[in-house]
């Protein structure tokens, strides 16, 4: 699981180039038709939480020095 500060939608995703997890992680996103971070896609809707949003992912997420 990687966690984000604030609450991002898949709309306010699919407008960044990259976002920060709560470790210092950073993960590449590309837009378009669909959302993808890193070579995983991001599928399904978005489930809303009290603290943020659930996103599902086709995989694992790795950091960018990792791959």
């Amino acid at each position: 699981m990687h966690l984000l500060q604030g609450a991002l939608s898949q709309e306010e995703l699919r407008s960044r180039d990259t976002v920060t997890t709560i470790d210092g992680t950073v993960l590449e996103i590309s837009g378009g038709a669909g959302i993808q971070i890193g070579q995983l896609a991001v599928f399904g809707g978005e489930m809303k939480a009290t603290n943020g949003y659930a996103h599902y992912v086709s995989g694992i997420l790795r950091p960018i020095t990792e791959r």
